[in-house]
């Protein structure tokens, strides 16, 4: 019998997680589970244990090498966990109540310029004019120019599209949906690309993207395809579907839009969340100004 059966389902049906984010707490959990199992006694459950415990787990997962941001993200998977026993009565105590997040190195994560995603839209020049070209263009297209998630992408369905108003309506996080404005060309790439979906499949499927086969795409395909594709045009280490959503909102805030703005275009449920990418407009004022003052280039370290 699976000891996160109900929990799971707790995820999938009362806090509407993504398949791809289950599996991710499935297997944090799993994990657990089985280094306490095999540490400790082969019959033991996870709401049995006590903080004293699972500060050996830590030790023991640094010992390994994992990091100290992954380390953090497995607590916060076995702290839902225990307030989910809690609520149900079947623990007295969470263990993880008074723990402390494990510090993390601030890590800057760098856009791609304007100049770079200039070339990846000359790039397109020369690549297939089939379905399958014109596919992988817009999946790359739709991150950059609507910010959305790569989940997002995957669950969009041809309905989702309203052409005569030029918006996409996302199904986000918990289920919240929100419009998000087409730029003109994609429109077009858009009515293109229905196009060639009807004369390629007898069956069309409802789900927008779908792979050669006219399957439902899946999260690995979108980022090999997405790191193909940029590969081309930037020698930047990131190079994730995150990474274009990540630039699209860095590019609006860069050209005069207000955070609330990029707020609601990303599907955040607060300023905290899209504070993030401002850090990125920072550094690039920072260039700005260390290229244009009189004294930057003297000055600057």
């Amino acid at each position: 019998m699976d000891p996160f059966a109900e929990y799971i389902r707790f995820l999938t049906t009362e806090k509407k997680y993504s398949p791809h984010t289950v599996k991710a707490y499935t297997s944090d959990l799993n994990a657990a589970l089985e280094y306490f199992r095999f540490t400790i006694d082969s019959g033991l459950e996870l709401n049995s244990l006590s903080y004293a415990l699972i500060r050996n787990y830590i030790a023991y997962l640094n010992a390994q090498g994992v990091s100290a941001r992954s380390i953090n993200r497995k607590m916060s998977v076995l702290n839902g966990y225990f307030k989910f026993e809690r609520r149900n009565e079947r623990l007295i105590q969470n263990p993880l109540e008074a723990h402390k997040a494990l510090k993390t190195p601030q890590s800057l994560s760098i856009p791609f310029s304007e100049d770079e995603m200039e070339h990846l839209d000359e790039h397109w020049a020369s690549q297939d004019t089939g379905f399958s070209g014109l596919r992988n263009r817009l999946i790359v297209e739709s991150l950059y120019a609507t910010g959305m998630r790569r989940a997002e992408l995957i669950n969009l369905k041809t309905v989702d599209l309203d052409m005569e108003q030029g918006v996409l309506k996302i199904l986000g996080k918990g289920k919240k949906e929100r419009l998000v404005p087409m730029i003109g060309t994609l429109v077009n790439l858009f009515k293109e690309y229905l196009l060639l979906k009807k004369l390629q499949f007898e069956h069309p499927s409802l789900f927008l993207f779908t792979t050669d086969k006219g399957e439902k795409l899946y999260p690995e395909f979108v980022y090999r395809l997405v790191n193909s594709y940029l590969k081309e045009v930037s020698v930047k280490q990131k190079k994730s579907p995150h990474m274009l959503r990540h630039t699209f909102a860095t590019h609006l805030l860069n050209r005069g839009a207000d955070l609330n703005t990029v707020k609601e275009l990303l599907g955040h449920s607060s300023l905290a969340a899209t504070q993030v990418y401002t850090h990125s407009s920072i550094e690039e004022l920072k260039s700005v100004y260390k290229a244009s003052h009189p004294r930057g280039e003297r000055f600057s370290s």
